[in-house]
């Protein structure tokens, strides 16, 4: 056999007999003892901004036999070695999980890693030219000289230049903005070439007229850390960056839905007004708040905001030609029809018979919980996917609405020092937590007077209906804290509460949910608890319409021409959407595009390059992403690896580097 040099962890260099796939196993002979259960500290994989939660452990192949402990992971592993191949079994649990059998015929250097994180155990094979991902999906990799087997059970997951006239588009970037702009500015270069695809064929409903476009400014929300697929995330980057097997980062395809409806974007960074928010704890909205504040978002136009980390084929034309010839109408969220096993993983919309929406039922555990967000003659339902149309007016609301909103986020009764209360400031302004249903009573429910003002006596009993952790109901109950217009002692809190709450003021802790929920129960604010106290106290009541005032002032510029509030609408979505935030539902996502099972309104184009690089087995696929060297191919690199006679079953993920 040739004589061959390997590269050990930390720049570690030996000369060694063997094959150069049996370097690590070589290598260990030399560099561990026999008989341990200790990891090599050269070997572990430590949590890091790369990876994520995941820790683990490479070379696989380097461990001597023997149980090894990883936190929170536990690997039996037996090497078998003999003069022609080497067999590792390794088990989980006492279960089988993996085997990797190679000879001497794979004459080529690779090694084998393991980690754990958010996607559940995940093995890598790391060459110099490319990575494949072997999530538990995968059940086979055959070929001359080696075979790997995963013996998990596969998983079932689902969820994978303009002109004047153009809109004017107004990304807002919280984590990683570097990473976020390189992304769209390849995005940008890219999708211009998908705005006439006649291969679709379009109607004029699916194509904005140029005066219509021009009316809309378009504001993506980029950011995600990626973590639940940091293994396919390019190191240093962050979701929207996660490339595709169309080539394409996964940012793209939030745009080109927007450019196939006729809201032609810039090609390049040269004509983008940014907005790189400072805290990413502020939420979507707020990123949005920021950009206005700063002037960098306009506010003269419709708004149209998307999410920069999906994949979706949602007609966007007849949803803004909708909104647009609905005049009463200031909010529309545009959704997705899902099936009812669904409904758990999503927010469910519900609505009334004129499309108004009436609640946001967030990851309902069971249909009935979920029955308002039901389409009409249908079995599917309706799921808000973070795409948002906004007029003027309500863009108004959404900024008056913010200092108001965010006081909920503040916790009751914060630390005492020194006589003094100190509370940690809210930061979180959130669309789906926070806009929108604050927004769907303002906007939609019965809670007005004749005069076109807040009734207080409305305005309970809507909120008491609502999900404790409604903004609006944090708002009253800390309103009314704030002013002491009630007390806890005047609330009767019990003997015991009292003595917890004596307590952690001495620690410096409280348990503010507790404290939060006392309030509801008492005040009569729990939809749940029977236990209440009416509101016949003149004190209570006058504290409550001063805590709704300032709402009155978002009622008045949430009204139209005619004196009426804008309505919020919602619209069912034609086409397909996928969050593809994690290994399992970015493999099914990609795997659905190259089937032409689902995201038939992507253009053909990039429909035929997602096959090119997705090959389907009869267990699942192999999907070759892009290196970002643009000289590397990373399926010519694994073909020659491995070889063209090559069994795969199940799912595996290639990735250039």
């Amino acid at each position: 056999m040739e004589k061959t040099q390997a590269s050990m962890p930390q720049g570690k260099e030996v000369d060694f007999k063997g094959s150069q796939a049996l370097k690590a196993l070589a290598l260990s002979n030399i560099s561990f003892k026999s008989n341990t259960n200790t990891i090599p500290s050269e070997l572990l994989i430590e949590p890091s901004q790369e990876n994520g939660e995941q820790k683990g452990i490479s070379n696989l192949l380097a461990l001597k036999s023997g149980l090894y402990t990883i936190p929170d992971i536990k690997l039996d592993i037996n090497i078998n070695k003999t003069n022609t191949n080497t067999i590792a079994q390794i088990k989980k649990a006492g279960k089988p999980f993996l085997e990797v059998k190679q000879d001497n015929r794979l004459n080529k250097p690779f090694e084998l890693e393991v980690t754990e994180g958010k996607d559940g155990l995940i093995t890598k094979l790391n060459t110099s030219e490319f990575k494949a991902v072997l999530p538990n999906t995968l059940e086979l990799i055959e070929a001359p000289g080696l075979s790997i087997k995963r013996y998990d059970n596969p998983s079932s997951s689902i969820s994978f230049t303009g002109n004047n006239s153009s809109p004017k588009l107004f990304p807002v970037l919280a984590f990683m903005p570097d990473a976020s702009l390189k992304a769209l500015d390849k995005s940008l270069k890219e999708i211009e070439k998908y705005t006439s695809d006649t291969s679709l064929n379009k109607t004029k409903d699916d194509v904005l007229t140029p005066q219509i476009a021009a009316s809309w400014n378009i504001i993506p929300t980029v950011g995600g850390f990626g973590t639940r697929a940091a293994s396919i995330t390019p190191p240093g980057s962050n979701k929207p960056a996660i490339p595709t097997p169309a080539g394409l980062p996964l940012l793209a395809f939030s745009l080109i839905p927007v450019v196939q409806a006729g809201l032609r974007l810039p090609n390049n960074l040269n004509d983008v007004n940014s907005v790189c928010e400072k805290d990413s704890a502020v939420g979507t909205a707020g990123g949005v708040i920021e950009g206005i504040r700063n002037k960098v978002i306009s506010t003269d136009k419709n708004a149209l905001i998307v999410p920069g980390d999906s994949i979706h084929d949602i007609k966007l034309a007849p949803a803004i030609k909708k909104f647009e010839d609905s005049k009463n109408a200031g909010i529309m969220v545009v959704g997705n029809k899902v099936p009812e096993d669904q409904i758990k993983d999503f927010g469910i919309i519900g609505t009334d018979k004129d499309s108004a929406i009436t609640s946001f039922i967030e990851k309902p555990k069971n249909p009935e919980l979920a029955k308002e967000g039901k389409i009409e003659g249908s079995s599917e339902y309706l799921a808000n996917v973070a795409i948002y149309a906004l007029k003027p007016k309500l863009i108004d609301a959404l900024v008056s609405l913010e200092p108001i909103v965010k006081v909920s986020n503040i916790e009751l009764e914060p630390k005492l020092r020194d006589g003094e209360s100190q509370g940690s400031k809210g930061k979180e302004y959130d669309f789906g937590k926070h806009v929108l249903p604050t927004l769907q009573v303002l906007c939609n429910s019965d809670i007005l007077d004749k005069n076109g003002a807040i009734d207080s006596d409305k305005f309970k009993n809507v909120i008491k209906s609502q999900d404790d952790n409604h903004p609006l109901k944090k708002l009253i109950v800390r309103s009314l804290h704030d002013k002491q217009i009630i007390t806890p002692d005047e609330l009767s809190l019990d003997q015991k509460f009292k003595q917890d709450k004596a307590g952690n003021l001495i620690e410096g802790s409280l348990d503010y949910e507790k404290i939060y929920k006392n309030y509801l129960t008492k005040l009569g604010l729990s939809k749940n608890d029977s236990e209440k106290k009416d509101f016949s106290d003149e004190r209570v009541n006058k504290g409550f319409k001063e805590a709704i005032e300032p709402l009155n002032q978002v009622i008045d510029t949430i009204k139209g021409e005619d004196g009426q509030r804008l309505k919020m609408i919602a619209y069912v979505g034609d086409g397909d959407w996928a969050d593809v935030g994690t290994i399992p539902a970015a493999i099914q996502t990609m795997k659905d595009m190259a089937g032409t099972k689902k995201f038939n309104n992507l253009p053909s184009d990039l429909v035929k390059k997602t096959k090119e690089n997705v090959e389907l087995n009869e267990k699942g696929a192999t999907i070759y992403l892009p290196s970002p060297d643009p000289n590397k191919d990373s399926k010519k690199s694994f073909k020659e690896f491995i070889g063209n006679d090559v069994k795969v079953k199940g799912d595996l993920v290639v990735i250039g580097k």
